[in-house]
C-alpha cells in the first residue's frame, strides 16, 4: 500500500472511530441519578460523614450557607463527622440529571432534610430543608463522584423544589 493510500485509510478510519465514540446521554444521566440515590442511601444506612467520603473526589468542594467554602474531601468528611452527632439524619431525595456531551462531567439536583431523632420516641423531628445541587466528575473506572455540593435552605412554607 503506498505511503498515500494509508494516510487516507489512517484518517478516515480515526474520522469513523473518533464519531462512534459518542455517549448515550439517557443512560449516563439514569447511571448519575441512580448513582445520588445510592449515595442517599448509603448516607442513611451509614451516616452522612461516611457516604461523604465514600462519593466525594479527593479536591471535592463543599457551600454551605453562611460558611466558609470548605475545600477537599478530609474536610468535608472532618466537619460532617464532627458537626453530626449519632441523632442527627440528612436525608436526599435526587429529582433530576443532566450530562455533558462529552460524558465527563454532570449534575445532579433534589431536595434535602436535616432532621433529629428523638431518642425517646425514635421519632425524627425536621429542622430544616432545602433544595441541593451537585456536580459530578466521571472517574477512569467509570464511576461518578461528587466535585462540587451545593446546598442552601428553604423555610418549611416554601416547596424546596417546584415540581414542573
Amino acid at each position: 500500500m503506498s505511503l498515500n493510500k494509508l494516510f487516507w485509510f489512517t484518517a478516515i478510519s480515526f474520522l469513523f472511530l473518533s464519531c462512534s465514540n459518542k455517549i448515550d446521554e439517557d443512560a449516563e444521566k439514569s447511571m448519575l441519578l441512580e448513582t445520588d440515590r445510592k449515595f442517599a442511601k448509603m448516607s442513611m444506612e451509614s451516616g452522612t460523614a461516611i457516604a461523604f467520603k465514600s462519593y466525594l473526589t479527593k479536591d471535592a468542594m463543599q457551600f454551605n450557607p453562611g460558611m466558609p467554602i470548605l475545600k477537599s474531601r478530609n474536610s468535608i468528611y472532618e466537619y460532617l463527622r464532627r458537626g453530626l452527632d449519632s441523632t442527627s439524619v440528612i436525608s436526599w431525595e435526587p429529582l433530576g440529571s443532566e450530562v455533558s456531551q462529552s460524558g465527563d462531567l454532570g449534575f445532579t439536583w433534589g431536595r434535602y432534610t436535616f432532621s433529629k431523632i428523638d431518642v425517646e420516641t425514635n421519632k425524627q423531628k425536621e429542622l430544616s430543608q432545602g433544595k441541593y445541587v451537585n456536580i459530578w466528575e466521571k472517574q477512569i473506572d467509570g464511576s461518578w463522584k461528587v466535585k462540587i455540593d451545593i446546598g442552601n435552605s428553604t423555610s418549611k412554607t416554601q416547596n424546596a423544589v417546584d415540581s414542573q
